[in-house]
């Protein structure tokens, strides 16, 4: 009579075997997950940051073309804007530095209004280092063109290149009426 052995149990190498690939997969699952997690702070950088901006050049396009004139539409770029209203009030444009964060915003007899949230940034740490300018041309017979560039960045020290988001806005809007 033959003795038969049972086997109960998993050899070494099989063990081995399991292990590595379920280290393996673990892995690669942490890896997909960390840069899914990165990508998501990136997007959400970049549509706080374009939210923003698109916010600041519709506000400031809607008023220049509301605009009765530009007192000072030279042909020259500069970093600040004047408009005179239809209330015969004056509106400008431009850099401000709110502590040490240079901003877009608006000012006028009513006060300073911020055109971009607290976290965001024209770039440099002054307003003459910012990057906002404004091209006012001229043109005879008709409405003059006002050109408007910006870049618009998140503040803070960041380390990591998914942390870092910037974006350049421009348009050109024209006055109804001069």
């Amino acid at each position: 009579m033959k003795k038969r052995r049972l086997h109960n149990g998993f050899t070494l190498i099989e063990i081995l075997v399991s292990t590595g690939i379920i280290a393996l997969i673990s892995g690669v699952s942490a890896q997909i997950f960390l840069t899914a997690s990165r990508n998501a702070v990136k997007s959400d950088l970049i549509r706080n940051i374009k939210q923003n901006g698109e916010y600041s050049l519709e506000s400031m396009s809607r008023m220049i073309q509301s605009a009765r004139s530009i007192p000072a539409c030279t042909g020259a770029s500069s970093a600040s804007f004047a408009i005179e209203n239809q209330d015969d009030g004056v509106t400008t444009f431009g850099c401000v530095l709110d502590g040490t964060v240079p901003r877009i915003a608006s000012g006028s007899a009513i006060g300073t209004a911020y055109l971009t949230t607290a976290g965001l940034t024209l770039g440099g740490a002054t307003c003459a280092q910012s990057s906002l300018t404004f091209l006012c041309t001229p043109r005879s017979g008709l409405p003059s063109t006002v050109q408007i560039t910006f870049t618009l960045s998140q503040i803070g020290d960041q380390t990591k290149a998914y942390e870092e988001a910037s974006v350049p806005f421009q348009t050109t809007v024209m006055l109804r009426s001069e």
